[in-house]
């Protein structure tokens, strides 16, 4: 879990308190509410996203005192390959797939047979992975086959 959420934050795990501090972390953006990739959007690689996230829509949560050991914490980790956030990904908003927007989606095939959102999104979802530098393949145990009967 700890490698999952650092690799997502874009930083180095660095002793047994990493898992603690996920814990906390999660605590905290129940307790807010603040959106998953949001948060993860604009804290990427610690310290070195802090100008994006003081300009993010969530800003004020970030300033709350109840986040200062999170930060604290996040700023104390190395991150892993900050050159990625000059990826252009980082200059807009975080993708996302919620189910209004699937459901938006899923309507405009359903009742016109557009696809052009859905392959928006799958764009959108292609620049994210680009941008965090994820391969997945390791995840993937074989490649999807239809069934046949």
């Amino acid at each position: 879990m700890v490698e999952a959420f650092y690799a997502r934050l874009g930083i180095a795990p660095s002793c047994e308190a990493d898992f603690e501090f996920i814990v906390s972390l999660m605590q905290w953006m129940e307790k807010t509410q603040i959106p998953f990739e949001r948060f993860f959007f604009d804290w990427f690689c610690g310290r070195a996203s802090e100008a994006r996230a003081e300009k993010s829509p969530v800003a004020a949560f970030y300033s709350d005192e109840d986040f200062a050991p999170l930060r604290a914490r996040l700023f104390s980790l190395q991150p892993v390959r900050p050159e990625r956030l000059a990826h252009p990904y980082f200059s807009g908003a975080p993708c996302t797939m919620l189910i209004d927007e699937v459901e938006s989606i899923w309507t405009m095939i359903a009742s016109g047979d557009d696809w052009t959102a859905l392959h928006a999104k799958l764009d959108q979802i292609a620049l994210m992975r680009e941008a965090y530098g994820f391969d997945a393949s390791r995840f993937i145990s074989a490649p999807y086959t239809e069934h046949q009967p």
